[in-house]
């Protein structure tokens, strides 16, 4: 059975924009190629599922010297869990045109990811397939948040790594004249896996070519500590693994528990995590930035007004407000130390908090996405997650493209080992994966609500087009909110939404 049939639009997150002029390097091939048509091949479907996220070290760069052909590559056991074995999944045969380059030299450049077990895995992988095809392979891991600029100086410059990963901002519309096509690598994996879900082709296709190939995603769930609900008299679900809140549910627990020195937080800031919650907050009520044409806005409604409503409710009576200065692992070290009672976030909060404060652990669930009031045409909406994505791409510039292209594949095909090596967190884009018990997830009774978890990108309800992606690297739903819940001027703050949306959107008509 295929599960995840459900999938909407597309969004970004995870990364600060480093000020004007980072973002005006960025907007110079924006506009260049702002008269293609959008990335989206098909209409925007129905939901999807998405994944988490976790603090991480400081930049490291892995060089792996050429050597002689060793035995194939293994999973690191240090990074797999426990309770599943690494999957033995053997990557299928290249043509031709996928083998790599003997004696020459692959770089990448890709984040520091929130699961540091799974980049000591990768990192393992890509030594022993380059010893294996006498290949020297440089991995360079960054935080997140520098990625946009990295990317818009190796465009200028005309000169950089082989390969690349976008992480939560997907700039393959962005950068459409620098990527090489890879549909020699993206049409054998979806037929494989049971086809690519819709979610990954919109990411991933421009124009009708395969500029990018969609590693996986990352969901952001609500994690709630039940030993504090309990104490606050909150009533939940004798199975914690059963509980089904609304937002106003968590409105009213975060009230109760902020009185007792126990608050909660969503970001109101340029971190990738507040682009993405805020979103879900939109949703839940039923509003949108822009209509499924991908033009239309329409920001301007009750919904939203509504939905705006309730984020000064919530960091009113429920949050700590030291939100409006948190990054994308505030959040991580918040539920670490104990003084969260609840957060919208990644299950890599989950996973640091095992490892940093095991006597809270035990505590901490994973609910359902918490359901909104939306009705009508939108209720299908209530309860959507808002997810980061992840997708490698290769410059055309490249020294290296065939060996480039030919890790990518294999690396790809190791579809169940990037489940199990990051703990769950990464969540896959080929429909096939979807198979219950999905690794990690099924195995463990807190996770197991992350199978079936329905999810949207930004752009939602249209397309993730050139303009859903400057409209995540200008911020402008968090700007929305932290406008008004510092001002409490609602129709001023959506009067600026609605102008800064607009600015945008007509430069892509």
């Amino acid at each position: 059975m295929k599960a995840r049939s459900r999938e909407f639009s597309v969004m970004l997150s995870r990364r600060k924009l480093l000020g004007g002029v980072l973002f005006g390097a960025m907007l110079g091939p924006l506009a260049a190629c702002s008269s293609s048509p959008a990335a989206s091949p098909t209409a925007a479907p129905a939901a999807t599922t998405s994944a988490p996220s976790v603090p991480t070290a400081a930049p490291t760069s892995t060089a792996v010297p050429t050597a002689a052909a060793t035995a194939a590559p293994t999973a690191a056991t240090t990074a797999a869990p426990t309770t599943v074995a690494a999957a033995a999944t053997a990557p299928a045969a290249q043509p031709a045109a996928l083998k790599p380059v003997a004696g020459s030299t692959l770089t990448l450049l890709q984040w520091s990811h929130f699961v540091p077990a799974y980049d000591t895995w990768f990192d393992n992988w890509a030594k022993e397939w380059g010893q294996k095809n006498n290949v020297t392979v440089r991995v360079d891991h960054v935080p997140n948040v520098t990625l946009p600029a990295r990317f818009a100086a190796e465009v200028a410059a005309n000169s950089g790594h082989d390969l690349i990963e976008f992480q939560a901002i997907i700039l393959c519309i962005l950068y459409q004249q620098h990527l090489v096509p890879v549909d020699e690598i993206a049409i054998p994996l979806g037929q494989k896996y049971g086809g690519w879900t819709q979610f990954a082709q919109s990411i991933g296709i421009v124009n009708g070519k395969w500029l990018g190939i969609p590693s996986y995603y990352i969901l952001q769930p609500l994690l709630w500590r039940k030993d504090l609900f309990d104490k606050a008299g909150i009533q939940t679900p004798s199975e914690p693994t059963q509980y089904h809140p609304t937002w106003d549910d968590m409105r009213i627990a975060g009230s109760k528990l902020k009185a007792m020195g126990h608050p909660t937080g969503i970001a109101i800031s340029h971190c990738n995590d507040s682009n993405h919650n805020w979103r879900a907050v939109l949703w839940a009520f039923g509003a949108s930035e822009v209509g499924e044409d991908g033009k239309t806005i329409t920001f301007d409604s009750p919904a939203t007004r509504e939905a705006l409503k309730f984020a000064k409710a919530l960091y009113d009576e429920a949050m700590t407000p030291e939100v409006f200065g948190w990054d994308d692992a505030s959040d991580n070290r918040y539920l670490a130390s104990g003084v969260a009672c609840w957060l919208h976030d990644a299950i890599s909060s989950w996973l640091t908090t095992k490892q940093t404060n095991p006597d809270i652990f035990p505590s901490i669930y994973i609910a359902t996405e918490p359901k909104g009031p939306a009705t009508g045409a939108a209720a299908q909406w209530a309860n959507l997650d808002g997810v980061d994505a992840n997708v490698y791409a290769i410059w055309n510039f490249s020294k290296n493209v065939p060996t480039a292209k030919a890790f990518l594949a294999d690396w790809a095909d190791l579809q169940q080992d990037h489940a199990i090596q990051s703990n769950g967190y990464n969540m896959p884009f080929l429909n096939d994966l979807f198979k219950k018990p999905m690794p990690v997830l099924g195995s463990d009774p807190k996770l197991a609500v992350l199978q079936d978890y329905p999810s949207a990108i930004y752009g939602f309800p249209g397309p993730p087009n050139a303009a859903a992606e400057e409209v995540m690297l200008q911020f402008i739903i968090p700007d929305v909110v932290a406008q008004y819940v510092r001002s409490g001027d609602l129709e001023g703050a959506i009067k600026t939404g609605i102008s800064k949306l607009t600015a945008i959107y007509s430069k892509y008509k």
